[in-house]
């Protein structure tokens, strides 16, 4: 039982080919918004590093949409401890408040 616990706790990260499968995904989507609908179809138990999260950040253009990525994969990023390097995928300072 103590084991079942343990791993609702601790996720791994996406595997690298379902990983690359997303990004395939994104980088196929003409708009932002079928983007959105992309990462918002995410199955519940999805776990993404930190690297992966600022990866798929980078596959919006435009700040306000990179906000709004991130309102929907921030529950499933799993190391926080690197906070800092995506906030930095933001330019504008405001947006980056927001970010954190």
């Amino acid at each position: 039982m103590w084991l079942f616990l343990l791993s609702l706790i601790t996720a791994d990260a996406m595997p690298s080919a379902e990983y690359g499968q997303l990004t395939s995904t994104l980088e196929e989507a003409s708009f932002s918004s079928d983007q959105l609908r992309i990462l918002r179809s995410l199955p519940s138990n999805t776990s993404l590093t930190m690297s992966q999260s600022i990866a798929l950040l980078d596959e919006f253009s435009f700040d306000s949409d990179k906000l709004n990525a991130l309102r929907v994969i921030a529950p499933y990023i799993s190391d926080r401890d690197q906070q800092y390097l995506l906030i930095e995928t933001f330019t504008f300072s405001s947006d980056k408040q927001k970010a954190s």
